[in-house]
C-alpha cells in the first residue's frame, strides 16, 4: 500500500500547548483506496537520538494529539507522526512526518548582577541564558541571600511574578530580571587564614631559622593582622 499524511502538513511547526490534527489516506495498486480501518497512527516525542511515546497506536483516517506544556525542557526535541497502512493480504507500509518546535531565547538576570536564582529547581548564577521551546513551562525562583558579605533581600521579578513562579517560554526573546535590595552587611564573618610555609612534614634543623608565611582574607572587612604561635606562644 501507499500511505500518505495530509496533516500535519510538511514543514508544520508547534509550540507547547498546541493541538495538532492528524489526517491521511492510503491506496493500494490492487485494491484502490483503502478504508480508514486499514490505517494506524502513533506519535513519538523525539529527543536527540531516542524517542518517547506520546500517543499509542490508533486506528483511523484522522485524529488529533496535544503537545504537553510540561516535561522535557531541552530545545532539541520534535514530534514524529507515523502512519501505517495495511492491505487485505497483510502487507504494510509506513510513512512519517516530523513537526519541529518554535524556539526562543530567555535570559535570567539579577539586579545587582551575579546573584543566585533557580531554574526548574536547579541553582543558576545570573546572567544565565537558555533556549527553550515556545510554550514550555519553566519554574523560576529567587530568594533572599548573602553574597560578598552583604545581605540581599528579594524585591520583585520584572514580569510581576512572585519570588517562585512559573512562566511559559515566550515566543519573543525575553529577559526576566529579579531585583534585590541591599539590606546591609551580614553579621561579622570571621576571617580565613591558611599557613602556606613551612609545608606539612617539613624537617627542621636546630639553629636554622624556618620561614613562616600565611595568606588571610576577610569577606566583610579587612585583615588587620596575622600572628604566629608555637605551642601557644
Amino acid at each position: 500500500p501507499l500511505p500518505r499524511i495530509d496533516s500535519p502538513a510538511d514543514g508544520a511547526t508547534f509550540r507547547a500547548g498546541d493541538t495538532l490534527s492528524l489526517a491521511g489516506s492510503a491506496t493500494d495498486p490492487a485494491e484502490g483506496n483503502l478504508p480508514a480501518t486499514s490505517l494506524t497512527w502513533w506519535v513519538e516525542l523525539r529527543h536527540d537520538t531516542h524517542g518517547h511515546p506520546l500517543q499509542p497506536e490508533t486506528v483511523g483516517a484522522s485524529g488529533e494529539f496535544s503537545i504537553p506544556t510540561r516535561g522535557e525542557t531541552s530545545d532539541n526535541i520534535w514530534y514524529r507522526v507515523y502512519l501505517r497502512a495495511t492491505d487485505s493480504s497483510g502487507a504494510t507500509a509506513t510513512v512519517t512526518r516530523d513537526v519541529l518546535p518554535l524556539k526562543s531565547k530567555v535570559t535570567l538576570q539579577t539586579s545587582p548582577p551575579g546573584l543566585a536564582l533557580t531554574l526548574d529547581g536547579q541553582p543558576v548564577t545570573a546572567p544565565m541564558v537558555f533556549t527553550g521551546v515556545v510554550g514550555i513551562e519553566r519554574d523560576l525562583a529567587a530568594a533572599t541571600q548573602d553574597a560578598n558579605g552583604r545581605r540581599y533581600q528579594f524585591v520583585r521579578w520584572s514580569d510581576g511574578g512572585t519570588a517562585a513562579h512559573t512562566i511559559a517560554t515566550p515566543a519573543a526573546e525575553t529577559t526576566y530580571t529579579a531585583t534585590f535590595a541591599d539590606a546591609g552587611p551580614v553579621g561579622n564573618v570571621a576571617p580565613t587564614v591558611t599557613l602556606t610555609a613551612p609545608a606539612a612534614g617539613t624537617d627542621a634543623v636546630v639553629g636554622v631559622p624556618l620561614t613562616l608565611t600565611a595568606t588571610a582574607s576577610d569577606a566583610d572587612g579587612n585583615v588587620t593582622g596575622v600572628e604566629f604561635f608555637e605551642n601557644g606562644v
